[in-house]
Parts: C-alpha cells; sequence; structure tokens
C-alpha cells in the first residue's frame, strides 16, 4: 500500500452506479452474494435502515471502496444468527475494495483498521465487532 491517507465519505445518490458495478464483480458477489438486496439497504439509509452508517472509501479524490457498520442491537430483527442484548456493545463491519487495482496492497487491511478506529471513537466502545454477517470471519476484539 502506498503512503495515501484513505477518508470515508458518506454514500450519496450519486454513488448508486458505482456501488452497482462493484457489488456485481465476481470477486465481490461471492462474499455480497445478493447485489439488490445490498442496493436496497444503501437506498434506505435514510429511512428503514439510518441505522446503518455507509461509507464510501476515498484514496485522495479517488472512490475505492465501501464500508460500513452498525450496532448489532439495531439489527436484532433481521439478523437471524446472533442475539444482542444492550446497545453499544458489538458491531458489525462490512467492506469491499471495489477498484481493483487496488486489490492485494493492503488496503483491505487499512479499511477494516480505519472503520474500527471510527466505531470505537464514535461510539466509545472497545468491546466486539464482527465481519461474518456475509461470510467474512474477522474478529472479536
Amino acid at each position: 500500500m502506498e503512503n495515501n491517507e484513505l477518508t470515508f465519505r458518506p454514500v450519496s445518490d450519486t454513488d448508486i452506479d458505482l456501488l452497482t458495478s462493484w457489488l456485481n464483480k465476481d470477486y465481490i458477489i461471492k462474499w455480497y452474494d445478493d447485489p439488490e438486496a445490498w442496493l436496497a439497504e444503501i437506498s434506505g439509509r435514510d429511512d428503514a435502515y439510518s441505522w446503518i452508517h455507509h461509507f464510501i472509501v476515498m484514496d485522495g479524490n479517488t472512490p475505492i471502496g465501501f464500508c460500513q457498520y452498525y450496532d448489532c442491537f439495531d439489527a436484532n430483527c433481521i439478523e437471524g444468527w446472533y442475539s444482542v442484548s444492550q446497545r453499544n456493545d458489538t458491531f458489525s463491519i462490512d467492506y469491499l475494495v471495489g477498484d481493483e487495482s487496488y486489490l492485494g496492497k493492503g488496503y483491505g487491511k487499512a479499511i477494516v483498521k480505519l472503520l474500527t478506529e471510527k466505531v470505537w471513537q464514535t461510539h466509545q466502545t472497545s468491546r466486539s465487532l464482527n465481519t461474518a454477517r456475509r461470510g467474512f470471519a474477522f474478529c472479536s476484539c
């Protein structure tokens, strides 16, 4: 990975075409199996899914990926594989590197580190993060 600083910006409606292309790439679709479901969540980010925090990952002015996080307490009703009994205890993160020229260069690790720091700073928690929602295995910190 080059010594560029990654940043996050909130997803906007102008990102939907880019997200659609990323979510339909073969190397991404095997983990994010239903692009339409993901796009529905993203499109509902101001309404039904406002509890999910969606971001475009930027390398300078270049969008290179997508990430999101949420408090698992808020997802209890839709996630059938876990149960969380209190807020600010367990968070889930998801990410992808959509720009293929950034693959295999450490950007995924950098996204996870930056997103983890964001969750911990925003919610004053250091309890648990989970990325197993869509087939990833990561950590419980």
